[in-house]
């Protein structure tokens, strides 16, 4: 259409429509405060947004207070060309497009339940001393690697070694830290894991987790489409937790041993 110029694409990936507060829109209305556009096009009114108060504000009030044409394409709507019934019909279908988004986001979170109700590991990084089952991904299998240096850990710990103690060890025998472990194993492809170096929060993760005993232990947060992904820390009683999941690397007897250790040490940060 010769009636119209070509100004800049806006896109907000990987975010939800029922929240405004997303780069891609903040750009355009930066540019329509410094009158770089004055018309916006979208596929259809859910492209925009799926927030009804949000959304029924700027097309019948921001926008043309700002002398903005507004047209969505599939829904037939025109602020240039308004019908008696297109802001009833707009109106209804920002309504609908609130409602769905809603709707998919509680399918999601309980299909996702569903999933670590029934033991599946959900999480995209497998834990250290751990790999993803081919065969299954929602299940783990051990990391013959990887998981001897957990109990070489627990047994140095057993022996009341301290962090730095442990870390000298590690760096002694040249055994790569965790992220350099699964960058040489393909699961990040930039550079920046490469040379990470063992540090003594990720000898804490180790020996504080009891994923190693075979506990699956999740859902402690809930991330949904209708917060924007924002991460809600749940009560503890509302986690998921199973125990014999997966086969241990550390037994119980050793793991809990441990736990003594570092309650005896807490004291002292780190030691």
């Amino acid at each position: 259409n010769n009636d119209f110029e070509l100004v800049k694409f806006y896109e907000d990936n990987n975010k939800t429509g029922t929240n405004f507060n997303r780069n891609g829109f903040e750009s355009l209305l930066e540019d329509i405060r410094y009158k770089k556009i004055n018309c916006i096009i979208v596929k259809d009114l859910s492209r925009f947004g799926r927030d009804y108060k949000e959304c029924s504000n700027y097309i019948e009030n921001i926008l043309p207070f700002l002398n903005v044409r507004f047209i969505a394409i599939n829904d037939k709507f025109d602020s240039y060309n308004i019908k008696s019934n297109d802001i009833l019909s707009m109106q209804l279908k920002n309504i609908v497009n609130e409602v769905y988004s809603k709707d998919i986001s509680k399918k999601v979170s309980s299909a996702l339940k569903s999933k670590r109700k029934n033991g599946q590991y959900l999480c995209t990084l497998p834990t250290y001393g751990y790999l993803k089952d081919t065969e299954n991904r929602g299940k783990v299998i051990v990391d013959k690697e990887a998981s001897q240096v957990v109990k070489q850990i627990f047994n140095l710990r057993l022996r009341y070694k301290s962090y730095n103690e442990i870390l000298f060890e590690l760096e002694k025998f040249n055994i790569d830290a965790p992220y350099k472990h699964f960058y040489n194993l393909g699961f990040f492809k930039t550079d920046k894991y490469a040379n990470i170096k063992w540090n003594k929060q990720s000898i804490n993760g180790i020996l504080n987790n009891d994923f190693y005993i075979g506990k699956l232990t999740q859902g402690k947060t809930i991330q949904t489409i209708s917060n924007n992904y924002k991460k809600i820390q749940l009560p503890k009683e509302e986690w998921v937790v199973i125990h014999n999941n997966h086969i241990p690397i550390i037994d119980e007897d050793t793991f809990y041993k441990v736990q003594n250790i570092n309650e005896k040490l807490k004291q002292k940060y780190f030691k």
